[in-house]
């Protein structure tokens, strides 16, 4: 009998001391926390008076007036609560200026120029990635104590420009950002889980006559199929699925929606088939800017090295995988990618300059695109 006593006292003193420093929960109210994804980073789910944090697979149980600190950190650890600070109408107005100065003609030419800035201009900090995920106890008082990732923040667009670097999620809330500065609205982002891989990854979206493009922090877009085929081929990454939050301006600030998850597979479902009247329209159209801005004569017979003229030069330039991210949505976008990349090498735009004719053809070998250029004066 003096052993129970003992022990009844031994467990008081623990329910004691729990209830100072932590929150104790009724057994009852755990129970109704049983539906929540065990595979999450973060996720924030209430109940009554209560809300539980999974932070890194780690179970936190606090009371919902206790989150005073919301505003203040908390929501630099949680990419939906980021996304509605971070793109606030006060901080939206801080990124005006750089939206206009790339907004183009169309949302695909918008994009576009978004995706080069940022390849320009943001680089990929390795180091924050490298950070452990964020781990954090809240106690009944409001105060937190933080594990260990303290420093591993969700950044603002503005924050990501000024430093100059970010990860994943750094640049997709950019992206969104600016498209929604643009005026264009709904824009999306993707919180994407793989199989193989415990990292996820963030991108931005946005949807065009129904089919979601991926704006994955460089040049070019991809469609879903694409997208899963590049990660999977690139990245040795399988997809396994995707969290999609639809963000929407609402009186200058951004409302989020979570409009379901989508199944890894289920992104082959989107997926252009490039075809040989692709290659021959894109190999046209590409002409016809080089033509035009180096005042070139355009000459079918070059690949047969007429008579007529005295020198010659062939360049071979492959494009990897661009049969598989092609998609004739950003046609006029993907002709500039190849026109840019040809430009890019000095002799090769030396050479644009001292020929006076020129002849392009193109054919696709191991999954690439060949695009032979023959130049004659």
């Amino acid at each position: 009998m003096g052993k129970l006593v003992r022990i009844f006292l031994v467990i008081s003193v623990l329910i004691i001391f729990a209830n100072y420093f932590m929150l104790i929960i009724n057994p009852k109210d755990i129970e109704k926390f049983t539906n929540y994804n065990k595979n999450a980073e973060y996720e924030n789910i209430e109940y009554n008076n209560y809300t539980m944090n999974i932070i890194n697979n780690k179970i936190h149980i606090i009371k919902k007036e206790q989150i005073s600190t919301d505003s203040n950190i908390l929501w630099r650890y949680s990419l939906e609560k980021a996304i509605i600070h971070a793109l606030s109408n006060e901080e939206l107005e801080k990124i005006k200026s750089l939206a206009d100065n790339l907004k183009g003609n169309t949302i695909q030419e918008s994009v576009w120029n978004i995706l080069e800035w940022e390849n320009k201009n943001i680089k990929y900090d390795y180091k924050k990635a490298s950070l452990p995920n964020p781990e954090f106890i809240i106690y009944s008082n409001g105060s937190i104590k933080f594990i260990k990732g303290k420093e591993n923040i969700i950044q603002t667009p503005y924050e990501t420009i000024t430093l100059k670097k970010g990860i994943c999620g750094d640049y997709a809330i950019l992206t969104a950002g600016l498209l929604l500065s643009m005026g264009y609205s709904p824009v999306y982002i993707f919180s994407i889980k793989f199989k193989n891989n415990d990292s996820g990854h963030v991108v931005a979206a946005i949807n065009i006559n129904g089919g979601f493009f991926i704006l994955d922090q460089h040049p070019p877009v991809y469609d879903l199929g694409s997208y899963y085929k590049y990660m999977k081929t690139k990245e040795n990454k399988i997809i396994a699925n995707a969290t999609i939050y639809e963000i929407e301006l609402n009186n200058g600030s951004a409302t989020i929606t979570k409009k379901g998850i989508v199944k890894g597979s289920d992104f082959l479902l989107q997926d252009y088939t490039f075809t040989d009247k692709d290659r021959k329209i894109i190999t046209k159209d590409l002409l016809l800017m080089i033509i035009h801005n180096f005042n070139l004569k355009p000459d079918s017979s070059l690949p047969e090295f007429p008579k007529s003229y005295r020198y010659f030069k062939k360049w071979v330039i492959t494009y990897d995988y661009f049969p598989e991210y092609y998609n004739p949505i950003f046609h006029k976008e993907f002709v500039t990618y190849l026109y840019k990349g040809i430009i890019s090498d000095k002799k090769i735009l030396e050479d644009l300059k001292d020929y006076s004719a020129i002849w392009v053809d193109s054919k696709i070998k191991n999954d690439n695109l060949e695009v032979i250029i023959y130049l004659a004066k």
